[in-house]
């Protein structure tokens, strides 16, 4: 390493075209929209006036005093969660047109 090059940064190829910018913002509002809908799955406010409460919420450990237990269907859907945001966020990135 020369002593010209210490503490040079590269900074080749970091410009980001406009399809690329087109690309990441339609993925960011994907992410935005799947972290929402477990967000408004998991709040229990929301779903007072419906039977059976929150679907990834479990009403009956958290009446009981089980903090995290309440939120046991949650953490079983994860993977679901996970899957969803990378497809929807892979998707929205790939199908913006150039």
């Amino acid at each position: 390493m020369d002593a010209g090059a210490r503490g040079a940064v590269a900074t080749v190829g970091t410009d980001l075209t406009a399809a690329e910018k087109r690309g990441l913002r339609a993925a960011s509002l994907g992410a935005l929209a799947v972290v929402a809908l477990f967000a408004l799955l998991v709040w229990p406010a929301i779903w007072s006036g419906v039977d059976g409460g929150a679907p990834l919420f479990d009403e009956a450990a958290a009446g009981n005093g089980g903090g995290v237990e309440a939120l046991q269907p949650f953490f079983q859907s994860l993977v679901a969660a996970f899957f969803l945001l990378f497809l929807v966020t892979g998707v929205a990135y790939g199908a913006r047109p150039a």
